[in-house]
């Protein structure tokens, strides 16, 4: 699976910075010229990816990959645990196990939201799995409480999570585009165009890092809903 994130890594990471970055700065900056000299080598990064992807996903790798998870899911070693605790978790009731499942990665996240100002890049990326998690979780379990109410509630509580998601989502991204940089910009080299490209990327996360606060302040007013909402499961 490791193997597999990286080989779909920089198709991801690259289509991000031209579609979300460097496209809707144009827009804003059409004069710049040197946006658009970045965005052709960016593009042409992108398009390496592509090709990495397409590689990885048509591999015998990957194939083998996606029928060991398939027989893991079914009967892998987690199934036949002798341990008695992993076997009561295995024989609980569904609708025991999912409240609690819900219950506490809402807590979870509820506490790390509070403090997102003051997490690190490695801290708000795992609060944002955290959410995927949650999030995917309350889809999953969702035949389980499918009253009007419930359902009502659910919808409210998944539409806060994505809020929460798309907040840390363009954290991430940020951090990401100014690790791309160092990789993009190469600044040793004094040529016209490694420059202009400089000067384009400083654009670029001069604008993107002034939405940074805006991303905080909505993770943590999420949070605090989420925290106040109505809890679908109960």
């Amino acid at each position: 699976m490791k193997w597999l994130t990286e080989q779909l890594g920089l198709a991801r990471d690259f289509d991000v910075l031209v579609e979300d970055g460097l496209h809707p700065l144009h827009k804003e900056q059409a004069a710049k010229h040197e946006i658009e000299i970045l965005t052709s080598d960016v593009e042409a990064k992108r398009d390496e990816g592509f090709t990495q992807a397409k590689a990885a996903v048509q591999s015998e790798r990957y194939r083998k990959l996606v029928l060991d998870t398939a027989l893991w899911l079914m009967a892998g070693p987690w199934s036949q645990s002798k341990d008695s605790l992993t076997q009561a978790t295995l024989q609980a009731r569904i609708d025991g196990f999912a409240p609690d499942v819900l219950g506490s990665r809402t807590k979870k996240i509820v506490k790390k939201s509070r403090k997102a100002d003051e997490l690190d890049t490695r801290g708000r990326h795992k609060l944002r799995i955290a959410v995927k998690k949650l999030r995917y979780s309350a889809e999953f379990f969702a035949g389980l409480f499918s009253g009007k109410k419930e359902r009502k509630a659910r919808k409210d509580f998944e539409d806060l999570l994505k809020r929460l998601q798309d907040a840390l989502g363009k954290l991430n991204d940020i951090a990401t585009h100014d690790k791309l940089a160092g990789e993009m910009v190469q600044l040793d080299s004094c040529t016209k165009k490694h420059l202009q490209k400089a000067y384009a990327m400083g654009l670029l996360s001069g604008s993107e890092h002034k939405l940074a606060g805006a991303c905080i302040a909505e993770v943590k007013a999420s949070g605090k809903r989420l925290d106040d909402a109505k809890l679908f499961w109960r």
